[in-house]
């Protein structure tokens, strides 16, 4: 694997502290029918309204993740998201979640290095959205966190963690991660080390709770079928009330220095199926972000791609595919192929990499075809409400 340059979404939030008294939801500003509103707490709230569609899918979104997990208490953040489920001051212990099934076709969460969020899919029905809100409100306000829940939860996450450490990718990842940063920042997976989730205390998880789960601090995306007016008013009553307040500084995660990485080659060996990956990898540098995220189109799309005309149509492998991650510390390009057992492994070591990395320069013709099928692959997503909804850069990051 030669190291040199699951997309991590990123989500670049803004916010700060405000008077304390309440005002409705105030339009900040708009792009097509994406529409941003700050309430004046400082949550950012971001609507997509579409008619056309059937339901309402909400996320809300904490910009804290394992990055801010407390030194020796890895798993933090992600055991809090656990026990967000596990009931409010006014909504006790598994009557929290009961209600959320009653009102939600599918509801879940997830912490990665950056933020946490909680995702909703919800009937476009005025008293199933008005409760999801209130819900919501209640999570972000007055969680009730309680020991009596903590065993059984960090057995779920000991059965997550044998999930991912079952998944040869997921182990080539978490190794690289390692290679570059050590056992620490984006090196700590966001899911926790079991010995320090067991030593986390609900004293600990208070605190870390009241530092990050505050208006000013999140954003509310909303995007399908709703009656815009009165779901900003329903924001209004549920949200305004909940109190600002200051944020600590985020985690700072030091900047890539590729002078200090060396090629490394990871072999996994686990399964029936034959990958070999690339990675190139690079610091953050947002000016070639958008020449990754057109590349894949350039390289792998069947049957123009370069990259499949020349080694998978050729039949030097079966299947190659670019994975761009766009992360706020570094750019990395995962270039994979897929083989039997039967196919020449030192032939597609060199095809592979003389194929990105001597490629022959694309023509006019084929840069403006793939411009044309990103751009109709962005306006479907236009068309999806689980698309906008869950928060892609041009949704959460627009400025």
């Amino acid at each position: 694997m030669k190291l040199k340059l699951k997309r991590l979404t990123v989500f670049v939030l803004a916010l700060g502290l405000s008077s304390t008294v309440f005002a409705k939801p105030v339009l900040q500003q708009s792009y097509k029918n994406i529409e941003e509103y700050k309430l004046d707490n400082g949550l950012k709230v971001i609507l997509f309204e579409n008619n056309k569609e059937s339901k309402v899918y909400m996320n809300m979104i904490y910009q804290t993740g394992s990055l801010n997990d407390p030194h020796g208490k890895g798993g933090m953040a992600h055991l809090l998201e656990h026990l967000a489920f596990k009931g409010t001051k006014n909504i006790q212990g598994e009557d929290f979640q009961k209600r959320l099934d009653q009102y939600t076709l599918t509801n879940n969460a997830s912490t990665d290095y950056y933020v946490t969020q909680y995702t909703n899919e919800v009937r476009a029905e005025k008293t199933a959205i008005d409760e999801v809100l209130r819900l919501e409100a209640e999570r972000m306000d007055k969680l009730v966190l309680q020991q009596k829940f903590v065993p059984a939860e960090i057995e779920i996450v000991k059965r997550e963690r044998e999930l991912t450490s079952d998944q040869p990718f997921a182990i080539l990842i978490d190794q690289v991660f390692k290679g570059i940063y050590g056992n620490k920042d984006l090196g700590r997976e966001p899911i926790g080390d079991l010995e320090e989730l067991e030593s986390i205390n609900m004293d600990e998880l208070n605190e870390f709770y009241r530092k990050w789960y505050t208006p000013n601090n999140a954003t509310f995306v909303i995007s399908g079928k709703f009656d815009k007016a009165a779901l900003l008013e329903s924001l209004d009553q549920k949200f305004s009330s909940i109190p600002a307040r200051k944020i600590p500084e985020q985690a700072v995660v030091p900047d890539l220095d590729l002078t200090k990485v060396k090629g490394q080659t990871f072999s996994v060996q686990k399964g029936s199926s034959y990958q070999k990956i690339n990675l190139y990898m690079t610091p953050r540098n947002p000016k070639i972000e958008p020449v990754l995220e057109v590349a894949p189109l350039l390289f792998d799309m069947e049957p123009s791609g370069h990259l499949y005309k020349n080694i998978v149509d050729t039949g030097i492998v079966n299947e190659a595919m670019l994975s761009p991650w766009n992360t706020q510390n570094f750019n990395l390009m995962l270039v994979s192929v897929d083989y039997s057992p039967s196919q020449n492994v030192k032939k597609i070591d060199k095809e592979l990499i003389f194929n990105m990395e001597s490629f022959k320069p694309f023509s006019d013709a084929e840069l403006n075809r793939v411009k044309t099928l990103f751009k109709n692959g962005t306006e479907a997503n236009f068309k999806d409400a689980s698309q906008m909804g869950g928060c892609p850069k041009s949704v959460c990051c627009f400025k």
